[in-house]
């Protein structure tokens, strides 16, 4: 059976880290273009991604190789079906109508 889908999480430095700070800008000015195309991302946090693997695995694999090209740990977790999120039901306090 192949994967539903793929959790990518890179390490993120902080600024002080300054040459490791610049990587990681490089890492994401790197997956700009990829992600913009990308039909089906996630982006839970600035450096978690859960990308679906319906179209294969060109996004997860591009995500993978800008962050060895600029030095980032990562790690990666395959999901077997779709994961089934809990959500919760607070009412958007920007009054939208929308729940978070």
């Amino acid at each position: 059976m192949k994967p539903h889908s793929v959790l990518i999480v890179t390490e993120k430095p902080d600024e002080q880290e300054g040459e490791r700070y610049k990587q990681w800008l490089a890492f994401l000015n790197g997956i700009a273009g990829t992600i913009k195309k990308a039909k089906r991302i996630e982006i839970l946090a600035e450096n978690v991604f859960l990308i679906a693997l319906d179209y294969g695995m060109s996004t997860s694999t591009e995500l993978l190789f800008r962050a060895q090209e600029n030095h980032l740990k990562y790690k990666v977790l395959f999901f077997e079906e779709e994961p089934q999120w809990i959500r919760s039901t607070a009412v958007d306090p920007k009054n939208t109508g929308g729940i978070y």
